[in-house]
């Protein structure tokens, strides 16, 4: 597969270093300096001149359906609208364009022929809003998609759960079906096993089906919908308590809030709003209805505490990276549950990691997450979502000694494990009894470092993609 990018920054860099495992990248750069940089990247790069542009498309057949994609990254919204026209005239059938806001959507389909047919916008800010809302619904701190399957990663918090083993967890209702991939206890890596023990505030991956995702969360949850105070609960107390509104407090850029917001259900949540200019939110006019909004100064932190303290949940959305930091460090001294933040700048995920502090959302990330949905043609979304140091190699099985083999016998490495199977276009979370069958679609997840031992093991198979 061959991808044409129309821009080296952050962004492609970012995407570069994901897909050029396996894709041969070209980029069009107009800044002379990038084009020796580009090198250290194992990429083609070429000055953004037209002339080039035909050269290339002289000497390529562009028309072959999924064999080159053209993908807009620039900041300049009008830029990548030219690109894609430009991608189109020259016959590539699969064209990625980055739009900032939604409201291009409609000069876009002026331009478009027929709707949809050649083009796969990006809307920035959209896909943006929708990962941090589904960080605040669901109760937990990563969250992967992929498929009808979903990683995430859980605090263990359910005291009724301390010391039980893996395999008795698994037991207690057999027709939920999730597996606990690995655990970090302090600050380690466990790839675990039937006979390890939870233990209380683990760091808990798990892999299950979508349908079972609300409740595998529940499982681990300090208070169940079932259990409260130690007391299991009676059903009226149940739906008493899904009634109750959990409080939460926004703090940062004003657009990105309100955008959020106005999505969330108001019986479900108190809102809080802080910020540095409540004017602000004038214009919103009846949106603003039911938001209590108050202004901070940043010289005045007993005042913020007093805002915060009492909240469930904190998302913080500053175009100011320390600001998110600070903010995030008192919700968690004032014991605030759940703690979001926006990273502007990628060098600051290690201090939000060293702090503990796992909900955190880069736009680069989620944008990349998109686009690689988009040329696998699935919901496969990069792993290091999850962990930097942890991949997913996909095999499909072709070697007669592993064909018909039990996963069990395939006597893997503890750190090698496989998350799920796809045969017949279904997808199986395997056990060890689980049988591999030949064209199987396996997913093995891994430290990247140790990715020679997946190799060695599944030699003599077809090696697709790694993520």
């Amino acid at each position: 597969m061959k991808i044409i990018i129309n821009d080296f920054n952050e962004l492609s860099k970012n995407l570069i270093q994901k897909i050029n495992k396996y894709s041969e990248v070209i980029i069009f750069s107009s800044k002379e300096k990038d084009i020796d940089f580009i090198d250290d990247y194992n990429v083609i790069g070429y000055d953004y001149e037209f002339e080039n542009i035909k050269n290339i498309a002289t000497d390529i057949d562009f028309s072959k359906k999924g064999d080159f994609y053209f993908i807009g990254l620039s900041n300049n919204n009008e830029k990548n609208i030219l690109d894609y026209l430009i991608s189109k005239h020259l016959g590539v059938s699969n064209n990625i364009i980055l739009l900032s806001h939604d409201y291009l959507k409609e000069t876009l389909d002026l331009i478009l022929e027929k709707k949809e047919e050649y083009i796969f916008p990006i809307f920035s800010k959209e896909v943006l809003v929708n990962e941090i809302l589904n960080l605040i619904v669901y109760d937990t701190f990563k969250i992967v998609f992929f498929d009808d399957i979903v990683i995430i990663g859980k605090y263990m918090l359910n005291k009724f759960l301390d010391g039980l083993t893996i395999d008795t967890l698994v037991a207690i209702d057999p027709d939920i079906n999730f597996r606990i991939l690995f655990i970090e206890r302090n600050d380690k890596i466990f790839f675990v096993r039937g006979q390890d023990q939870l233990k209380l505030n683990d760091k808990l991956y798990i892999i299950t089906y979508k349908e079972n995702l609300k409740k595998v969360i529940n499982i681990f949850s300090e208070e169940t919908e079932y259990i409260e105070n130690n007391e299991i609960l009676s059903d009226e107390e149940i739906e008493e308590k899904k009634k109750k509104k959990k409080n939460i407090i926004f703090i940062g850029n004003e657009k990105l809030i309100m955008n959020i917001v106005t999505k969330l259900n108001y019986k479900e949540f108190n809102i809080t709003i802080l910020t540095k200019n409540p004017a602000s939110f004038d214009k919103y006019g009846e949106k603003t209805k039911g938001l209590n909004i108050y202004k901070y100064n940043l010289k005045e932190l007993q005042d913020i505490e007093k805002y915060i303290e009492g909240n469930d949940i904190i998302v913080n959305l500053s175009n100011n990276d320390e600001n998110n930091i600070m903010f995030s460090i008192i919700a968690r001294e004032l014991g605030i549950k759940k703690i979001i933040s926006l990273v502007n700048n990628p060098n600051f995920k290690r201090i939000y990691s060293k702090l503990g502090i796992d909900c955190i959302i880069n736009e680069n990330d989620i944008i990349v997450k998109h686009i690689i949905k988009r040329i696998k043609g699935g919901d496969l979304i990069n792993v290091s979502n999850l962990r930097d140091d942890i991949i997913i190699t996909e095999v499909t099985i072709e070697n007669e000694k592993i064909e018909n083999m039990k996963i069990k016998d395939l006597k893997l490495p503890k750190d090698v494990i496989i998350v799920s199977i796809i045969r017949d276009k279904k997808i199986i979370i395997p056990k060890g009894s689980t049988i591999l069958k030949k064209g199987d679609l396996v997913r093995i997840l891994s430290y990247e470092k140790t990715i020679s031992k997946v190799e060695n093991l599944f030699k003599g198979n077809k090696f697709l993609n790694i993520f």
